[in-house]
């Protein structure tokens, strides 16, 4: 069938591919007055643009039933796999935070549901090579713009805060995978631009922005591009007419897969030196978590645990070597930082298997097409892509911007590799207009339940968390604990800790005439963490931070809130036998109220589990020092530094340290 043109466009299909223009720009929107302010911006602005998109592209098929478009393999392949990630989720171990995710990720069901919803609208409003053309000039536009940020901080002429090198994402690796999607999109301007001035723009914004990725030491994200451009060069030449050439495809396509398989295989070798060589590169607690997530995969192998619950994997399975330098230096992990680990415990292997079904029958698509002059450019670069951002995904996790590309580049695809079926007299689909009508209707719904609450929510934690006054403290508490269930655990958990820090460090005559507001705030922190704990009691920041409010307040009012903390914490203990800091923080509590003895057991069983992690030993120490008792502190000492000699300084400042004014600071130590 001849592809229509689709040279007439009516307002509403140039209102809604407007809409995908300004999603292109997502990138660039950051607001420093919410919380994770370059990851969770960038959520709630997909989240509305794809809402308002989807209403108007249901309009656009009421209007033009022409524009229906054949479902093709890969867009049955990824509309399966989303709706086993949506059974997975509701399967899963904690379903209300699979679906609406932590304010950090925003990657839950609700986003996957978006972006399965970008995918059907960029299908329905781009469809020839000159609509996705445009649509790539302005994806790469933003790109430039986000590298001339990058430049003007590392130049130091514009800081842009908290972005750890990564421009306007905020972090090098997320800047990284957003650049290698950005160069391939350059790449294929510059090779099948339909003007002379868009493929001399592509072929510069490719160099420049290859030029940015060198310069990030986002080290996958390099890696991963340049094994893409090379394969994208063997699958063009393998689609050349010449056998020779073809041949010498073949050959160079070949020993690239042989490469990457004999790759991974040795990286998953212990002892071997591209081991070692990958350790030094990334963390050497990959391979530690990827046994966590390995274990976990085989005890829940259909559908797994379910979207965003890795942080309850990690606990299950906790190492206590993590933390350690052999382990790297992290405790805390809410994913597998290994996509097709990832998938495998949220989704199970079914979950698995259908995220590569994606990629294998979007890559079968253009490779049959290779041969065709017209497609071969689109082929090449289009495999390299999809295999570049495969393999740089094995060390490193997905955003939302990041997912939001990549259905993107599989629209992108299914675009140009497959049919439309169109006919002026096509006749309308019966589900379009209810659909229509009841997306228009709940529109007003899902902007105040995805977008607008979680909003208000996360700025009124930092108001509630950084406020001048107690006044101002408290009128945004309860909007900060209750105002979303988007993020709503780790919103609690974060005021808690800051109110927490501020009760710590400061003396009850500082207090003085406002403990009423002081035990107002920290009880309806209380109050909504253990509504957490009810939710989720495996979510083990929950009673750590109850621990830091009701020591603190029972140092400062009443006695009684250590009876509190201490229950938490014991049942803590139980839920997690070897996590270090459960342990930490019941000894703290016990070493406050006097319960010196009970407080070095715990602290002796954390050094006996955990004996990689050198503050175990340093611990203990502390411990010894409020017992009190020289010979214990000589050989508690004596064995932290025989064992870490590095803690010489620390151990040092600890024993001449005056207990009684130093009290509150080993305490408090004890919790972080």
């Amino acid at each position: 069938m001849k592809r229509p043109s689709f040279a007439q466009s009516d307002w509403l299909e140039r209102l809604v591919r407007w809409g995908v223009y300004l999603l292109m720009c997502t990138p660039l929107v950051f607001s420093p007055r919410l919380l994770f302010p370059h990851s969770s911006t960038k959520g709630y602005v997909i989240f509305a643009l794809v809402e308002v998109i989807a209403v108007g592209a249901l309009w656009l098929l009421v209007k033009r039933p022409e524009r229906r478009w054949r479902w093709d393999a890969t867009s049955v392949a990824l509309t399966v796999f989303v709706a086993i990630l949506m059974l997975a989720s509701l399967f899963g171990v904690d379903p209300s935070f699979s679906f609406w995710a932590s304010v950090d990720r925003i990657t839950g069901g609700f986003m996957w549901l978006h972006v399965l919803a970008l995918y059907l609208v960029a299908r329905t409003v781009f469809v020839t090579k000159e609509d996705w053309q445009r649509l790539l000039t302005v994806s790469v536009a933003v790109a430039l713009v986000s590298a001339a940020i990058h430049l003007l901080d590392v130049l130091g002429i514009a800081h842009m805060v908290g972005t750890s090198g990564g421009s306007t994402l905020g972090n090098t690796s997320f800047y990284g995978a957003y650049l290698l999607f950005q160069i391939f999109f350059a790449a294929w301007l510059w090779r099948v631009g339909s003007t002379k001035r868009r493929r001399i723009y592509g072929g510069v914004a490719a160099l420049v922005l290859i030029g940015i990725l060198l310069t990030l030491g986002a080290n996958a994200a390099t890696i991963s591009l340049a094994g893409g451009a090379i394969l994208a060069l063997g699958i063009w030449l393998w689609g050349s007419s010449r056998d020779e050439v073809s041949r010498a495809g073949q050959a160079l396509t070949i020993t690239l897969a042989l490469i990457f398989f004999l790759t991974v295989a040795l990286a998953f070798t212990p002892g071997s030196a591209l081991q070692q060589t990958f350790t030094g590169l990334s963390t050497s607690s990959r391979f530690i978590v990827w046994d966590m997530a390995w274990e976990a995969m085989k005890d829940r192998p259909l559908l797994g645990w379910g979207l965003e619950n890795f942080q309850y994997v990690s606990l299950e399975y906790y190492n206590p070597c993590l933390g350690s330098q052999r382990c790297g230096h992290e405790m805390w992990y809410d994913r597998a930082h290994n996509k097709l680990l990832d998938v495998g415990v949220e989704a199970g292997f079914l979950g698995l298997f259908s995220y590569l079904a994606v990629f294998f029958v979007a890559i079968r698509a253009l490779l049959r097409r290779v041969t065709k002059r017209s497609m071969r450019e689109m082929a090449a670069l289009g495999v390299g892509l999809l295999a570049a951002y495969a393999v740089q995904n094995l060390t490193v996790l997905d955003v939302a911007t990041t997912m939001m590309f990549w259905v993107l580049t599989l629209a992108w695809i299914s675009s140009l590799t497959s049919s439309v079926d169109t006919t002026p007299t096509a006749k309308r689909s019966a589900w379009v207009l209810p659909s229509a009508v009841l997306a228009s209707l709940l529109l007003p719904i899902t902007l105040t339940t995805l977008v607008i609450q979680p909003v208000r929510a996360n700025a009124a934690l930092i108001a509630s968390s950084y406020g001048m006054s107690f006044d101002e403290r408290l009128e945004n508490l309860p909007r900060a604990m209750h105002g979303s269930p988007q993020g709503e655990d780790l919103r609690r958990v974060y005021a808690a800790n800051e109110t927490g820090r501020m009760l710590w460090s400061t003396s009850i005559e500082v207090l003085s005439g406002m403990e009423s507001q002081v035990m107002s705030e920290v009880d309806q922190q209380v109050e909504a963490l253990f509504a957490t704990m009810d939710t989720s009691p495996n979510y083990l920041r929950a009673p750590l931070a109850i621990a830091i409010l009701e020591q603190a307040r029972g140092r400062h009012f009443d006695p009684q809130y250590y009876q509190v903390a201490e229950q938490v914490m014991v049942e803590a203990v139980a839920r997690n036998p070897v996590h270090p800091e459960p342990y930490w923080a019941l000894a703290s509590l016990y070493l406050e109220i006097g319960k010196t003895t009970e407080a070095l057991e715990l602290l002796e069983q954390v050094r006996t589990f955990a004996p990689e992690l050198p503050v175990s030993y340093y611990n203990y120490v502390v411990g010894a020092v409020f017992l009190q008792d020289e010979e214990v502190i000589r050989q508690a000492a004596t064995e932290a530094l025989d064992t870490y000699p590095a803690l010489l300084e620390k151990v040092s400042v600890l024993l001449q340290a005056d207990l009684s004014e130093r009290r509150i600071y080993f305490l408090y130590g004890l919790h972080l």
